[in-house]
């Protein structure tokens, strides 16, 4: 549970028709989320977002959330033709979980877009360090490019690190058909 306190500021063009606005979102007093979100939100997380909407589109211009993870958001849908774009970049806090632990400053980047039935995804995730009890990972880089999705999606993941000071790489293709992964290349 939380108190949530929003607010809607707005223009409506009765010409066009369409509406442009700002809606801003913040919670209070949360309580009862699992202990994974709550290290991601803190207690009182804050989103702000600048929208319009029309007969023909749905725009996100940027949305902004404000907690211990920092993001921010932008997309548009084009409602005539189903097509989208969609970009994302998260910064997160220090997270620990058990012997894990994330240092503060790792990202989290996505972009999609195509159709809603047939649309493609590229995400990358970089951290500084990682440490498994008390193994460090350090300049860890990793990207994933997929395609055909989602009902045939197809990829490649790419990643590298420093573990123990050494270089470790890997990449991996994969595809899905008919439900079978195949993976022609590792």
């Amino acid at each position: 549970s939380a108190r949530l306190k929003s607010s809607l500021n707005g223009q409506i063009d009765p010409e066009a028709p369409s509406l442009s606005g700002e809606l801003s979102l913040r919670a209070t007093e949360i309580s009862g989320l699992p202990e994974e979100a709550e290290l991601l939100l803190g207690q009182e997380p804050k989103m702000l977002a600048d929208f319009s909407v029309s007969p023909q589109s749905v725009e996100i211009r940027k949305a902004q959330l404000d907690s211990r993870t920092k993001g921010t958001l932008t997309g548009a849908l084009n409602l005539d033709t189903g097509l989208f774009q969609s970009g994302f970049t998260l910064a997160l806090p220090d997270l620990q979980n058990g012997q894990l632990r994330v240092t503060h400053g790792s990202t989290l980047r996505g972009k999609a877009s195509g159709a809603l039935q047939d649309f493609s995804l590229n995400l990358s995730a970089e951290s500084r360090q990682i440490l498994v009890d008390t193994l460090a990972i350090t300049n860890t880089a990793a990207t994933i490019a997929l395609n055909g999705l989602p009902h045939n999606p197809a990829g490649t993941l790419r990643a590298g690190a420093l573990v123990g000071g050494e270089l470790a790489e890997l990449r991996v293709q994969a595809e899905m058909r008919n439900n079978a992964v195949r993976i022609p290349e590792c």
